[in-house]
């Protein structure tokens, strides 16, 4: 991604300040997503089971959302062929947070204020590009999509809902979960915070929030907004067979230092959490998982590192955190066909 200055805007009650000043762009996965979606061989199928991919095919690509413009960008699995707009999926001052893959379709969310669309749908050839797929209705700022059973679901961060559909469009419950509010949503100046960033695995959805990972079961019952707590701004949520991972953003919300980005992981049960399973990475938002990789999203909030992809080894070795470099504040990442 190239860089680029935005003017300063306040969205949501959150910050936005010059060129990605404020450590609040990025939400993603806030999703999967940051949401997390992932298409992939047989022998990944629990990967892609887990991120709600809806269907199993080759991995070949990684797409991404460009929070800092109004692209979809789209690589090679091994980092080449990269085009940074491979979808203009907003019209300015939009911005796209969240991607998720279906069957023969890319879904996004679009991060804008009340009255904007809220998810956006391309073919995955980039073509039929369709960006008020799925009107806000009210639900603001989205950042934060996955697919599971026919269904899309999204996060309205700064509503304290996740929206559901069908895959068509049909069906739109903006308040299929609602109620939500962040565990340190005064700390952070806002009564609602998350949910950020979507994950779908086991008959469960899962979501970051301010300080937590949330969790509930698939038709919306068994909230539980502290499965994991003890973070600090966890954006982008990934579920395999046995682990969840999240990306923590880290910056500088509530005054003092700030605080580290890092990628945590823990059991399926909520157990053995480790926060900083890779650590020292620079406003990391989005999260996705294959047989073999962590790929990740990174704003360059924290140290000014660049916004770039990154990658590592799934059991954290091998860090990689410029992996694709000269992105545009990418928000989150999907792997698929």
């Amino acid at each position: 991604m190239t860089a680029r200055t935005t003017t300063s805007r306040v969205m949501a009650q959150y910050r936005y300040i010059g060129k990605y000043a404020s450590a609040v762009v990025c939400r993603g996965a806030l999703a999967a997503a940051l949401t997390i979606v992932l298409i992939a061989t047989p022998t990944a199928a629990l990967h892609a089971a887990a991120a709600g991919a809806g269907t199993s095919a080759a991995a070949a690509h990684l797409y991404w959302t460009n929070d800092g413009g109004v692209t979809v960008g789209r690589a090679s699995l091994d980092g080449s062929q990269v085009n940074n707009r491979f979808v203009t999926g907003g019209v300015d001052p939009q911005r796209l947070c969240g991607v998720a893959i279906a069957g023969k379709y890319l879904y996004w969310g679009i991060d804008v204020p009340t009255g904007g669309p809220a998810i956006g749908r391309a073919k995955l050839d980039g073509t039929g590009v369709t960006v008020n797929f799925i009107p806000s209705g009210g639900d603001g700022p989205v950042c934060g999509v996955a697919v599971a059973g026919g269904h899309i679901y999204w996060a309205s961060y700064a509503n304290g809902d996740i929206g559901r559909a069908n895959l068509d469009g049909t069906g739109v419950n903006h308040q299929f979960i609602s109620g939500l509010a962040s565990v340190n949503g005064a700390s952070y100046g806002c009564s609602v915070c998350d949910p950020n960033g979507l994950a779908i695995a086991g008959g469960y959805i899962y979501w970051g929030d301010a300080g937590s990972i949330g969790r509930a079961k698939l038709d919306g019952t068994g909230v539980n907004e502290h499965f994991i707590t003890g973070l600090y701004f966890p954006v982008g949520v990934a579920v395999t067979s046995k682990y969840i991972y999240w990306t923590d953003q880290g910056g500088n919300f509530i005054g003092g230092p700030n605080h580290p980005s890092f990628i945590g992981r823990a059991r399926l049960d909520g157990t053995a959490v480790q926060r900083g399973f890779i650590k020292d990475l620079d406003g990391a938002c989005g999260v996705a998982i294959t047989d073999r990789y962590i790929f990740w999203a990174q704003n360059g909030l924290v140290g000014g590192k660049g916004t770039t992809l990154g990658r590592a080894n799934l059991d954290g070795t091998s860090v990689q955190p410029r992996f694709i470099a000269g992105l545009q504040a990418p928000c989150d990442v999907a792997v698929g066909p």
